[in-house]
């Protein structure tokens, strides 16, 4: 059906309507001198239908014969066109070196897409593939696909499974990245339970080995709260890997001081470079910054037409440079970056304990501002340590 749209496109054809007289008449007529109709169709009193371009004087006869009057309501086709931007030369020229050019390009891969990636990995998989000859430009039919998957697993070994489909003038590549092997804990090695921090117990929930600290009592860093050594009944001892629970009452500390000058680095911008890449073409403008402490920030805009991406970009690479600077902040100033800086290690010590009461101590002056708080928690201060099997102690 979409070749015969096309045919009829290329040869025009008109689309009329007929009233007046007798419509059965007129398509009789028709059929016996042999006018091919379509997309015939009755509107109120009128009968429209669509016929080849050339064939439209023909039915002026078994209209006249019918009793029927004749009128052309559209003109569509190629033909018509070109009548119309006849004296637009430049525009028909234009038109037919795109269609040329469409043509002559179809053979070749437009666009790579990957799929499944994350952004940091998707960056390497392009630069990869695009290494063994996958990339805007390339013939689509000089790819071997399972020599090149084959190569690209030897050089991602990040990735557990990849696929490259070629669909027309796009190259998809679907991958799957490589699950970590989750840490297999240590359930053998002898082991005690100490106090990961100063504190006073609340409550400790053993797992294995023996209990050494009631609740209630102070620890210190260090000391033991389930002991590894379990005597047995016969008076001997079994070293076993202790495990457990112990929650405490803590005492954290928050400081943060924000002086009114202070020294630090800035990103100072030291050049851009742009490259303008279209098929084949890939034209440099400006030129690469290196040095020490020098990076690059890439921004990448791929054109696209209809939602699909064509294969031409522009690509502007920005470089900066890691420079020592002085900072000045006025009073105002250093306290609002205090207290981001507070705020920011107040949600890290939620994330570690449970914070039970505690006031903030705010001093501000000419020379800076400096907050500090001592917060009461609740936590689990339980940390294994290995026992020294030579001496039976922990080391």
């Amino acid at each position: 059906m979409i070749l015969v749209r096309i045919f009829r496109f290329l040869r025009g054809y008109v689309e009329f309507e007929v009233w007046g007289g007798f419509a059965e008449r007129f398509l009789n007529l028709c059929g016996r001198a042999d006018i091919d109709l379509w997309a015939v169709r009755r509107v109120g009193d009128r009968l429209i239908a669509r016929i080849d371009a050339r064939a439209y004087r023909r039915l002026h006869r078994p209209a006249h014969r019918s009793g029927m009057r004749l009128r052309a309501r559209l003109r569509r086709g190629l033909p018509f066109l070109c009548i119309r931007y006849r004296r637009r030369a430049g525009a028909v020229v234009g038109f037919c070196a795109a269609v040329l050019l469409v043509a002559g390009m179809t053979p070749f891969i437009w666009t790579v897409q990957v799929e499944g990636a994350s952004p940091g990995t998707e960056q390497e998989v392009l630069q990869v593939f695009e290494e063994l000859g996958v990339h805007s430009g390339a013939r689509a039919g000089s790819v071997d696909v399972d020599s090149v998957v084959l190569k690209a697993y030897g050089l991602l070994p990040e990735l557990s499974w990849m696929a490259l489909n070629l669909h027309g003038c796009s190259a998809v590549i679907e991958v799957r990245e490589r699950v970590p092997v989750p840490e297999i804990s240590d359930d053998e090695t002898p082991c005690n339970v100490v106090a990961e921090r100063d504190g006073q117990v609340i409550r400790i929930q053993p797992y294995a080995g023996s209990v050494q600290a009631d609740a209630g009592s102070a620890v210190v860093r260090g000391d033991l709260l389930i002991s590894g050594a379990v005597e047995r009944k016969d008076g001997g001892v079994t070293f076993v890997h202790a495990q457990g629970d112990a929650y405490a009452r803590t005492k954290r500390t928050i400081e943060v001081s924000v002086p009114c000058r202070a020294e630090g680095n800035v990103q100072e911008k030291i050049g851009s470079s742009f490259r303008l890449g279209a098929f084949f073409l890939d034209i440099p403008f400006g030129k690469a910054s290196e040095g020490e402490g020098v990076f690059a920030r890439v921004e990448r805009r791929q054109l696209e037409l209809g939602g699909v991406q064509l294969p031409v970009f522009w690509e502007r690479t920005t470089y900066y440079q890691t420079c020592p600077a002085d900072f000045t902040y006025t009073e105002e100033e250093a306290f609002m970056v205090a207290v981001a800086r507070f705020s920011e290690a107040y949600e890290q010590l939620e994330q570690e304990a449970t914070v039970i009461g505690g006031t903030p101590q705010v001093e501000r002056n000419a020379e800076g501002c400096r907050i500090t708080a001592v917060f009461d928690c609740e936590e689990n201060i339980a940390s294994q340590m290995p026992i020294d099997m030579e001496f039976g102690t922990q080391p």
